[in-house]
């Protein structure tokens, strides 16, 4: 029973991130942008994962996995269910649809279109046929420990961001139910205006000289537009992401408020474009042909990978450097068992410039804050999937002041910190223009080499650290690889380039580092 809720769980997170992805792909075809579509804010739809799974479910219960017209049957009802069930809930608490099919053939009061459901459920049933039975040969392979604490981790972010959107919608409809307040005092205001000039309330000059209404019919009235501006453009980033990936919703009680807060919605989009766009010609040149732009122009793949590779290479000297002046050691110190890189450096220098480099014009104090957060998470969720994938560690901060499990501490966010403000504020955009001088066919070739390079880097890593382990524990080689990695990737080699790399014990205790224990056996 645990393991059939354990596929179940699997297939309903995959099936969303597969549905999130088939999104996220149509529109990039049929719009020619990126958008993050549904209500919630993840990388998931959980509709096209209940879709999937609890038809596997039905299925798996009776008995009927081999019959692909019993598998049809469910697939389309799940379809139907899934759809109707959400949309029907959602209008009947909050007024709002997200989807209206009532201008579609066969429709079921607008909540869902008979063909379309018809067209999904026959997807789905392929996937269900075909796909599903592949996924449960590879399940097979995933650690059941580590597979309960990525699916608890996972189905917690959606809960979080569940509530976290239900809290959006409310407040949406606050707004909306203020702003319709608002807007009948600003009519009333305008009304009353208008009867004062124009119906005779104001009889003679002396009435207006000692009562002064028209100025103050006129100072109500710019008070309630005021009022009404400011909570129409009263905003944040979870509304305004929630209204760009929902742009046919209506709400029944409030659609004037809705249409109003919308167009205020693109006003700012086209606001901080152009400002957007004033930015980066200060930060970055820019080409009105295509065909002029540099090799890796702008913020994408490639530009990210020469960023993580050239992080790799620094921060093989930054940690050869602190071996030297501060531990007072000369040492080997990489990540990868081929070349001077460190994966870490690389990977964190990647991802604070994909967060930050928008923000480059804001305080120092802001990019520090926001660089010690994120470097110091990325050091501690590598140290966690290192310990639970190979069962090792390669740093272990547990008796310095202020550490989380030993894994990243005060100090060295405040280091990541302080490199991310260098980093954003001076070493980015220079670095940044240094790689769009590469020429581009010989950097694209270059490019998917060293891609190429350090993947298989990567991959003979970790095979390397696998086989390792199988060793400790007495496994002999059974293939030509095994017998590879036992030849040239063997303890003394991984001694060398991984000193400092401790095995973690059931216990949660850690053996001395590697370089020790070798030298003692």
């Amino acid at each position: 029973m645990a393991y059939k809720i354990w596929l179940f769980l699997w297939y309903f997170v995959l099936a969303s991130f597969c549905g999130w992805v088939a999104e996220v792909g149509y529109i990039g075809m049929v719009y020619r942008k990126f958008k993050n579509p549904g209500m919630l804010n993840g990388p998931y739809c959980p509709q096209y994962g209940l879709m999937i799974a609890l038809p596997w479910a039905a299925l798996t219960a009776l008995h009927w996995q081999t019959s692909f017209v019993a598998t049809l049957f469910f697939c389309l009802i799940s379809s139907f269910l899934v759809e109707f069930t959400f949309a029907w809930l959602l209008r009947k608490t909050t007024h709002i649809r997200l989807r209206d099919y009532s201008k579609f053939k066969w429709n079921i009061k607008g909540y869902v279109s008979v063909p379309v459901a018809t067209v999904r459920g026959v997807c789905f049933s392929f996937i269900v046929v075909f796909i599903v039975p592949v996924l449960t040969s590879l399940l097979h392979y995933v650690n059941r420990t580590v597979g309960w604490v990525i699916l608890y981790a996972v189905l917690g972010i959606m809960l979080l961001d569940i509530i976290i959107t239900s809290i959006t919608v409310q407040r949406l409809n606050h707004q909306f139910k203020r702003l319709s307040e608002l807007g009948d005092r600003v009519r009333e205001a305008r009304n009353a205006l208008g009867n004062a000039v124009t119906g005779g309330a104001i009889g003679a000059a002396e009435a207006i000289d000692d009562l002064d209404l028209q100025k103050k019919l006129q100072e109500a009235q710019k008070t309630a537009d005021e009022n009404y501006t400011a909570l129409l453009n009263k905003s944040n980033f979870l509304k305004r992401r929630f209204m760009s990936a929902s742009p046919d919703m209506t709400n029944e009680q409030y659609e004037k408020e809705l249409k109003a807060y919308r167009i205020t919605t693109e006003d700012r989009k086209k606001r901080s474009a152009e400002r957007w766009k004033r930015n980066r010609y200060e930060y970055e040149a820019t080409f009105e042909n295509p065909e002029d732009r540099p090799f890796a122009f702008g913020m994408n793949f490639t530009k990210l990978f020469w960023i993580f590779f050239i992080g790799c290479l620094a921060g093989f000297v930054l940690e050869e450097c602190w071996a030297f002046f501060i531990a007072h050691q000369i040492e080997l110190r990489v990540g990868l068992v081929y070349g001077p890189f460190q994966p870490i450096y690389g990977g964190g220098a990647a991802i604070i410039t994909l967060c930050l480099y928008k923000l480059y014009k804001q305080d120092d104090i802001v990019i520090f804050v926001a660089s010690g957060i994120i470097g110091a998470a990325f050091e501690y969720l590598c140290s966690w999937g290192q310990e639970m994938l190979f069962g090792t560690v390669s740093w272990d901060y547990s008796g310095t002041p202020f550490n989380i499990d030993g894994r990243t501490n005060l100090m060295f966010a405040l280091i990541w910190g302080t490199l991310g403000l260098i980093w954003i504020k001076e070493i980015y955009p220079a670095m940044s223009r240094m790689i769009e001088k590469i020429p581009k066919r010989p950097g694209a070739i270059l490019t998917i080499l060293l891609v190429a390079f350090m993947l298989f880097d990567g991959l003979i890593s970790c095979a390397a650290l696998t086989r390792a382990n199988e060793r400790a524990e007495g496994i002999p080689a059974t293939s030509s690889f095994q017998m590879f990695l036992d030849k040239h990737l063997d303890d003394n080699y991984l001694a060398l380039v991984y000193p400092n790399m401790q095995k973690v014990n059931e216990d949660g205790t850690k053996s001395e580092p590697l370089k020790d224990t070798v030298k003692n056996t």
